[in-house]
């Protein structure tokens, strides 16, 4: 072997020189149907294949570049109209992968002009009270699930990471961003009474829009958790222009 092509082998073996896929193979982007559009939104990852079913293309941007909805800003109608996202990868990919060449994608496919901006602004810090936290963990096998009951919003298999989640989107969002600072690992079942009945909880959500974080100060209290103001450095993604109906496939 010539030490020309030896050297080649030893900096690069072949099993980390296959680049990863950047683009995919085959993509389709189409309105979803009117009928349906009450069903939820679902994004599937499975060997060569994502599949996305009646998702709005803001939280498409949000799934592609892992940002927060408080992270992403553009035109009203991205929170509205629904879409269906079929795609095939040159090979078997991860997520992270996935959510990079769904990138490109969506700004081809929807004619986007976007940038990224870092601004300072007020959060606030989901952080462990001073007597500590009162959560009980979710069994094993638990997948995440919320439901209201009587006024109470029943959480289980939550992450601290997606609490802090759910308590920066609409419609329970609270005015500024908030960052999981409890250190807290694994998925609880707790919960958060708001309301005397469903109908209230609903009323207030819809009255108010967006919730003053002194909403949630009595219920987060009782988990030992509290909500504490600093101000961070926020990366966000402008979506300044963009069309509503997708280019042809």
């Amino acid at each position: 072997m010539s030490r020309s092509l030896l050297l080649a082998v030893v900096l690069c073996p072949l099993p980390l020189c296959s680049q990863a896929p950047n683009v995919f193979e085959v993509a389709s982007v189409r309105v979803h149907p009117p009928i349906g559009r009450d069903a939820p939104e679902t994004i599937d990852v499975s060997g060569d294949r994502l599949t996305v079913r009646n998702i709005s293309l803001l939280r498409s941007l949000q799934w592609a570049y892992d940002f927060k909805e408080y992270q992403v800003s553009g035109p009203d109608w991205m929170r509205t109209e629904r879409y269906d996202i079929e795609a095939k990868a040159p090979g078997p990919a991860s997520e992270t992968q996935m959510r990079r060449m769904l990138q490109p994608l969506l700004t081809e496919r929807f004619q986007m002009s976007l940038r990224r901006e870092t601004k300072e602004d007020r959060v606030y810090e989901l952080v462990v009270a001073k007597n500590g936290a009162k959560l009980e963990p979710s069994t094993p096998d638990a997948k995440y699930s919320m439901k209201a009951v009587d006024g109470e919003l029943q959480f289980d298999g939550c992450t601290m990471d997606r609490l802090s989640t759910w308590l920066s989107s609409r419609p329970f969002g609270v005015d500024h961003p908030i960052v999981d600072k409890t250190g807290l690992a694994g998925a609880y079942r707790f919960g958060m009474k708001l309301a005397d009945t469903n109908l209230e909880l609903r009323q207030t959500v819809a009255r108010q829009g967006i919730q003053d974080p002194s909403t949630y100060g009595p219920s987060l209290g009782k988990l030992g958790l509290r909500l504490e103001p600093q101000r961070g450095q926020i990366e966000t993604l402008i979506v300044d222009r963009a069309e509503k109906v997708p280019t042809t496939n």
